[in-house]
């Protein structure tokens, strides 16, 4: 894994990539905010600042067995976007591209007043293929959050055998 995390009382800092290719396979992954390897740890995730942006620019970009870039925060404070930008991007055997927010110790929105809105992803590329169930997705279940934007540019676009876009809310 690549990433960039908060253990302590801080957000996480940008990761930026540019290179002339990048494969991530066998359930590899490029991530920021919240390390999922911390449950692991028996240690409690401390996320008190927002997490920061992803931006990778490659001339190809291939992701495949069940391999991520994700942005992830919990409870109140916000993922980062992710941007990417690249001739050719292929998402293979369930990867994906993903910003999302989940709860963990905070259970009641009920306070909050005003909406904000959860990371965004951004993809520019001349061809974007998802097949095998591969997805990008941007989804958030806080409550007044709205799920990130999905923004792509490209010349052309193929989903295939299950795979998907999609940006939304689920219920907490």
């Amino acid at each position: 894994f690549l990433g960039s995390y908060t253990y302590s009382n801080a957000g996480s800092g940008d990761v930026k990539i540019n290179s002339n290719g990048i494969t991530l396979s066998n359930k590899s992954g490029i991530e920021s905010g919240l390390d999922p390897r911390i449950f692991d740890l028996d240690m409690d995730p401390f996320l008190p600042d927002d997490v920061g942006d992803i931006q990778i620019t490659s001339e190809n970009l291939n992701l495949e067995g069940g391999s991520f870039i994700i942005n992830s925060h919990i409870d109140t404070t916000l993922p980062g976007n992710i941007s990417v930008a690249s001739k050719k991007i292929s998402l293979a055997d369930g990867s994906y591209i993903a910003t999302e927010s989940v709860p963990l110790y905070q259970s009641d929105f009920s306070n909050r007043t005003e909406v904000d809105q959860n990371g965004s992803v951004y993809i520019k590329t001349g061809s974007l293929d998802l097949s095998d169930s591969s997805y990008v997705k941007t989804t958030t279940v806080i409550p007044k959050r709205n799920a990130g934007d999905i923004t792509i540019e490209a010349d052309s676009v193929s989903l295939t055998d299950r795979s998907s876009l999609l940006s939304n809310t689920e219920p907490n």
